[in-house]
């Protein structure tokens, strides 16, 4: 999907908007000024997390030190003895603070880098004179109506959740962006190679979602699994006729890989591995909640407890009561849960109509 959208873009920089290798190369070095701030907030983070806490847990012994120092009783071999501890836990301190000092420079460097590489785009347009929203944004504009976007901790790419929004909307944002290409398109570019690459990246969208749902079915029947054969075979020789892009590993994967263990285990729904996903975003919100709790196990401890409370059965019903009685109340609940499936299923069959759609014109081609 990433690769696709990649491919795309490029297109558009070197043959709809045409912008020249100075300002290309302005707008890499911003990605990888991007990618260099976001590497050095991760440390920063990270350093306050460890080094920081470190700090302070070394700062509350030299204080504790210091008050056994000044006892009375205390005799001259001790009094040696927390002086030399003493000693020791200062110089690491020093060292632990200049090691914190370090990656705050290195962040505020990064943020005034990437500050200054946007600067210097942003002098290249105006002298280009162009408008100042490029084609690029207003992409992204459109893409962020349906709540896609890249994920820094993807590395810049688009994450699992907004791959599907991609392709499920695919119709929909070609439809946006087709207007943003024409009005904003070079002289030399054509407005009917903007209509045919437009195609060709529906089409391979539509057909990447057919082959991935195909392939994720459950116990899926023999029918079903020529229908998922097919759509692999489709997509394959499409992306290799029309697309021009290389086929990386998972598509070889999935081309000469992933059909026959389908076949041959009974299908690969039920071998996925979405709950790690979704352990991502688990921790992430366990990571926001407790944010400001710096000592590791303690904050490891109110994870655990957290989860094991909110797993409880008996959580889980109370849970479930308050979502019910704080809905807006109907007139029938019974004919509001029939609509409701009533629509689910019109969007599903939808869904399947579509992914038929895209594997037989493009099969026949």
């Amino acid at each position: 999907m990433n690769q696709v959208w990649e491919n795309f873009e490029g297109w558009v920089d070197d043959v709809v908007e045409q912008i020249p290798l100075d300002e290309k190369a302005a707008r890499e070095a911003i990605v990888e000024a991007k990618d260099k701030l976001a590497e050095a907030t991760n440390s920063k983070e990270s350093a306050k997390n460890t080094i920081t806490v470190e700090i302070r847990q070394t700062n509350a012994e030299i204080k504790r030190l210091k008050r056994e120092f000044v006892r009375r009783d205390i005799t001259n071999e001790l009094k040696q003895e927390i002086d030399a501890r003493l000693m020791l836990l200062t110089a690491i301190v020093k060292e632990n603070q200049a090691i914190e000092k370090i990656f705050k420079q290195a962040f505020k460097d990064a943020q005034e880098t990437l500050k200054q590489r946007k600067k210097q785009l942003e002098d290249m347009k105006t002298a280009r004179g162009k408008p100042h929203s490029s084609i690029a944004s207003d992409v992204e504009l459109t893409l962020g109506k349906f709540l896609i976007c890249r994920a820094s901790y993807h590395g810049g790419d688009f994450n699992g959740v907004c791959c599907r929004r991609l392709v499920q909307h695919a119709t929909d944002i070609i439809l946006g962006i087709k207007p943003i290409l024409v009005s904003k398109k070079d002289n030399s570019c054509d407005e009917r190679e903007i209509e045919e690459k437009l195609e060709t990246v529906e089409n391979t969208l539509g057909l990447v979602d057919a082959a991935f749902a195909y392939l994720n079915m459950l116990y899926p029947t023999e029918d079903e699994k020529q229908q998922a054969r097919q759509a692999v075979n489709t997509l394959m020789s499409y992306w290799r006729n029309k697309t021009g892009l290389t086929v990386s590993l998972k598509g070889h994967v999935m081309e000469k890989h992933a059909c026959d263990f389908n076949d041959s285990c009974g299908g690969l729904g039920d071998k996925e591995e979405s709950f790690v996903e979704q352990g991502h975003q688990v921790g992430m919100k366990d990571d926001r909640r407790y944010m400001r709790l710096t000592n590791f196990v303690k904050r490891s401890d109110s994870t655990m407890r957290s989860r094991a409370v909110s797993s409880h059965p008996l959580v889980k019903e109370r849970q479930e009561k308050v979502a019910a009685s704080t809905k807006r109340k109907r007139a029938s609940g019974e004919n509001e849960g029939a609509k409701t499936r009533m629509k689910n299923e019109a969007v599903k069959k939808e869904k399947e109509q579509k992914r038929e759609h895209y594997v037989r014109i493009n099969s026949q081609n």
